[in-house]
């Protein structure tokens, strides 16, 4: 990988496009001493939403009428020190107006928002990514009294409403066309807005009915099974909600007390109705989403604020306030897209409100005191996670951590310098270190649990101005490197030998560190251009896709690194303002940038894993410390 190679330009590297700083609203990041340094105190974790907004009394001591004086006319009262998590109420853009409740489901890649229109026809606002459709009028001209309902079911999106006559009435979208609205077979009557769940390969349709008692039924795809009076005997003033959480299918309902109930269904027979612990409240119909492994019930006080219970399987955490201080006159509804999840309401002046509640712990100190001039990476052997570091001195370190505590900074043996960041891969039953030489070779150390190699060049006579990344595809270890001409190399080990450095196809140019994971069956390698837009090449195993640019428009003046968790691979930045952004693709469609919470700053590229069922995101802070933000979403 000589100079001697013919530098030639990449025809995907184009113009020049704004910074990626327009992820939405953002908040002030926190500052260390008054300075730039705000990364030692990021230390707010989501579990903190609870305890800071806990609501001791359950509603019971709550007023049970809205103020006609210092209310304001929308949901948002006061926003200031928002417990990190939650974004706050802000409108869903469109200008939507509704008397009564939102609903949300999310369907191939984008979440759809049904309501009421004050017309009382039914109407739709869909969120792809980061951007809204806008309200528009749902196809067949349906007419409800009552707030919609919708789920996705084998494929197909339902919406069910009551007509004007009380009857219950579907329309269905395959993805590009409505059905039209037709009666949901059976005979069913009801006063107040239906719910719909799937559980197993059933979908499931609940309703309050004319005599308050809660009535399903069942659809198998091709025939419905008649309305039956859910066992139990429970009744209700408001709608029910339902949800499939665990291997259990849950409904939900406002008790004639204003209780809130729940009825679980394990796939043969039901628990009956028992109040929900907490003691909770409610004027309104209960409203539930899954969302990082817990099953999450919203509802609207007496009080008109909107309150969460959280359980986790086996235990509730009773009754918080979320935060926001949103006021709403009518049930909210929620559920979890691309990482988030999202909660509606109706504000009292009737538009739409939305909050978010995403699963980053928000930025901390890695433990060990540890200082690097270069980004951070990391990776899993048995146990433990392993991360390494180039220290102030250009020797390698490393911290390991076992779920709970860390081991703090040692150097890893071998006695290597290196001018620039490490890279980590896990390769059959060993951890392959590689650096940059401070001759601009290429190095590696193997450590295999319990001791280590020691430094040797990978063969190849390979050159690189960059740190190397590498990767584990199939049973072959893939080394990348910048080229002394810009190009991108790959040197491949199967265990025995070395392949030698060649040129990854493409004719893609760098003036950085590739990037480089698996995910969805193949080899991805991400590149920061020569215009500073960020690139993708794909391998399948025996072709490369060639460059493309990575939708969403970023720029990036450091080396993008990536990582798949759970069925989603994560791409993450520096931006050109320094903040830490993420680009998702869930197999089909890009989320586009937005920036990681915590208001995180750094000078170089991140680093990712995943470890514990968790994703770990570290960075180089502005003070030069490690930092690490977690995502658990699983």
């Amino acid at each position: 990988m000589s100079q001697d190679y013919e530098a030639r330009s990449a025809n995907v590297f184009l113009h020049e496009q704004p910074p990626i700083s327009n992820a939405g609203a953002q908040r002030k990041a926190n500052r260390h001493g008054g300075g730039s340094q705000w990364l030692p105190n990021m230390m707010l974790s989501i579990g903190m939403v609870l305890v800071l907004w806990l609501f001791s009394t359950a509603f019971t001591l709550a007023p049970t009428q809205v103020k006609t004086s210092n209310t304001p006319t929308h949901p948002v009262s006061h926003q200031a020190s928002i417990p990190f998590g939650w974004s706050g109420w802000s409108q869903v853009p469109g200008g939507g107006a509704t008397p009564d409740a939102p609903t949300t489901v999310r369907y191939r890649g984008s979440l759809y928002v049904f309501v009421r229109g004050t017309d009382n026809r039914i109407y739709v606002n869909v969120l792809t990514g980061t951007s809204w459709s806008g309200w528009s009028q749902v196809p067949g001209n349906g007419l409800t009294p009552s707030a919609p309902s919708a789920m996705q079911y084998r494929n197909t999106l339902y919406v069910f409403v009551r007509g004007t006559d009380n009857k219950i009435y579907v329309n269905t979208f395959n993805g590009s066309s409505w059905s039209g609205w037709s009666e949901v077979p059976g005979g069913g009557l009801t006063p107040d807005a239906p719910t719909a769940a799937q559980y197993g390969s059933t979908l499931y349709v609940f309703v309050r009915g004319t005599d308050n008692k809660i009535y399903v039924n069942t659809s198998n795809g091709s025939s419905w099974s008649g309305w039956s009076e859910v066992p139990g005997g429970g009744l209700t003033p408001s709608a029910p909600s339902a949800i499939h959480f665990g291997n259990t299918l849950y409904v939900f309902v406002r008790g004639t007390d204003n209780k809130i109930y729940v009825n679980s269904f394990n796939g043969s027979s039901w628990s009956g109705w028992s109040q929900v612990p907490g003691g909770g409240l409610t004027p309104d119909a209960p409203g539930a989403a899954n969302f990082g492994g817990s099953l999450y019930l919203f509802v609207r006080g007496t009080d008109n604020r909107i309150y969460v219970n959280i359980f986790d399987g086996a235990n509730w955490s009773g009754w918080n306030q979320v935060p926001g201080n949103g006021l709403t006159p009518s049930a909210p509804a929620a559920a979890q897209y691309k990482n988030l999840l999202y909660v509606f309401v109706r504000g009292t002046d009737n538009a739409i409100y939305v909050n978010t509640l995403n699963r980053w712990s928000g930025w901390s100190q890695v433990p060990g005191n540890g200082l690097t001039p270069s980004a951070p990476t990391s990776a899993r052997l048995g146990s433990p996670l392993y991360v390494f570091v180039r220290g102030t001195d250009n020797k390698i370190y490393v911290n390991t951590s076992n779920g709970s505590s860390w081991s703090g900074w040692s150097q890893v043996p071998g006695g290597g310098l290196t001018p620039d960041a490490p890279t980590v891969t896990r390769y059959g039953n060993s951890l392959y270190v590689f650096v940059r030489g401070t001759d601009n070779k290429i190095y590696v150390n193997r450590f295999n649990g319990s001791s280590w190699s020691g430094w040797s060049e990978v063969p190849g006579g390979g050159l690189t101005p960059s740190a190397p990344t590498s990767t584990q595809y199939g049973n072959t270890l893939y080394v990348f490197v910048r080229g002394t001409d810009n190009k991108i190399y790959v040197n491949r080990f199967n265990g025995s030998s070395w392949s030698g450095w060649s040129e990854v196809p493409g004719g893609g140019l760098t003036p950085d560190a590739p990037g480089a994971t698996t995910y969805g069956g193949t080899l991805t390698l991400f590149v920061r251009g020569t215009d500073n837009k960020i690139y993708i090449n794909v391998f399948n195993g025996s072709s490369w896709s060639g460059w493309s640019e990575v939708p969403g428009g970023g720029l990036t003046p450091s080396g993008p690194t990536a990582t798949p968790y759970g069925n989603t691979l994560y791409v993450f930045v520096r931006g050109t303002d320094n903040k830490i952004y993420v680009n998702t693709f869930d197999g089909t469609n890009w989320s586009g940038w937005s920036e990681v919470p915590g208001n995180g700053l750094t000078p170089d590229a991140p680093g990712a894993t995943t470890f514990l069922k968790t994703l770990y995101l570290f960075v180089r802070g502005t003070d030069n410390r490690i930092y690490v933000n977690t995502l658990k979403i699983q």
